[in-house]
């Protein structure tokens, strides 16, 4: 069985910006515009495999915040199966508007393998700033580019079928 980091290697989220809007910078004195720049009105978030193994199921689990203590907003918490994932195919995992990014957004996945092997992993959108030009390249799977989050293991929720049987004799 390959190493559980080789699985999730080629399994990356991608955030691929969509329609513009304009945003404008206004003098306040003035009141005149000074500046206007287009930015992403809306955003598509993917979980994408590119790896060697299929994914018999997908399970999210999602949500945000903003701020801490008192002062702490939640979004709401989803959990939602996705399905199954092939190689080289992409799951959509939501659809978000750029007010979204205001808020950090934590994704736990579920990933079920076809051959039986589990993993928990996760990755988060720490608001508008994790959307950095470094992040941002091709992904041939979607046909554009986007803001490529590699997935981190929970290796201490992994569990295999193989592993079971194992116990089980």
């Amino acid at each position: 069985m390959s190493c559980h980091n080789d699985r999730l290697r080629d399994i990356h989220a991608v955030v691929v910006p969509g329609g513009h809007v304009d945003g404008q910078f206004i003098d306040c004195k003035t009141g005149k515009v000074t500046r206007t720049i287009r930015f992403p009105a809306n955003y598509k978030a993917y979980l994408v495999n590119e790896g060697d193994h299929d994914l018999a199921n997908v399970e999210m689990h999602t949500g945000g915040f903003e701020g801490s203590g008192e002062m702490l907003v939640e979004l709401n918490r989803l959990t939602r199966s996705l399905g199954p994932l092939k190689r080289g195919q992409a799951l959509l995992l939501e659809e978000l508007d750029y007010e979204m990014l205001d808020f950090v957004l934590w994704y736990h996945l579920d990933l079920y393998f076809a051959d039986g092997v589990q993993l928990k992993t996760s990755f988060s959108i720490e608001k508008a700033y994790s959307l950095r030009q470094e992040r941002y390249r091709p992904c041939p799977t979607l046909g554009s580019e986007g803001y490529c989050f590699d997935l981190a293991s929970d290796h201490s929720n992994v569990e295999t079928r193989q592993g079971a049987e194992a116990l089980l004799g």
